[in-house]
């Protein structure tokens, strides 16, 4: 029996409504037999199919340890499901929009033209931060906020990453009900590099 526990965001009623992200949590339950040294039997909780698996498919969830389901990555998204942010720090509120046309991109700062490019290397940036620990203290104040505004359909629409002061070393940043340490440093170029996005637009 394997038991795959997740969490996600919750999609407010109102996109412009300043309250905290509120995370729920799920779980899909797999019940797992071995059939033979070539296959495995799947059933997934709540439905009827069984399903048959090559074991080669199947061996390395059976396998996993702590070690192989730790994650570094702290804001893992896709480019091109985002077509907005909104980012908020020092008191100030910004708004992004990405713009597709077949290959063609476009965005705006603030309604301001900017190369799509410049957001799209503040965007790599935010998802290339990395984990260096865990912590069940809560942040202090907050540094930096964005809300993505995707374009998918489902609870994952809106999608929030906070990162607060933790100490004089680290930030807390948190994503999609997970929290995560990173570098302070990192935290605090990133707000260097959206404060020079404004000499870019328009």
């Amino acid at each position: 029996h394997v038991e795959l526990t997740y969490k996600y965001e919750e999609k407010q009623e109102d996109e412009d409504s300043d309250a905290d992200p509120v995370y729920k949590q799920s779980a899909l339950k797999l019940d797992i037999a071995k059939k033979d040294d070539d296959t495995y039997l799947l059933h997934i909780d709540g439905e009827k199919n069984v399903y048959s698996i090559a074991s080669y498919s199947i061996n390395g969830l059976l396998n996993l340890s702590e070690e192989k389901l730790a994650v570094t990555d702290v804001c893992a998204l896709d480019y091109d499901s985002v077509d907005g942010m909104t980012v908020e720090y020092d008191g100030q509120k910004h708004t992004v929009a990405i713009s597709r046309d077949g290959d063609e991109k476009t965005a705006a700062l603030d309604k301001k033209s900017i190369g799509e490019v410049y957001i799209n290397g503040f965007f790599e940036d935010l998802i290339d931060l990395e984990s260096e620990g865990t912590s069940e203290k809560s942040g202090g104040d907050v540094l930096l906020k964005v809300t993505f505004k995707r374009n998918t359909s489902d609870e994952f629409s809106e999608m929030t990453l906070t990162i607060s002061k933790y100490d004089s070393a680290f930030a807390l940043a948190s994503f999609a009900g997970r929290e995560n340490l990173i570098n302070l440093r990192d935290a605090d170029s990133l707000i260097s590099e959206f404060d020079g996005l404004f000499k870019l637009a328009e």
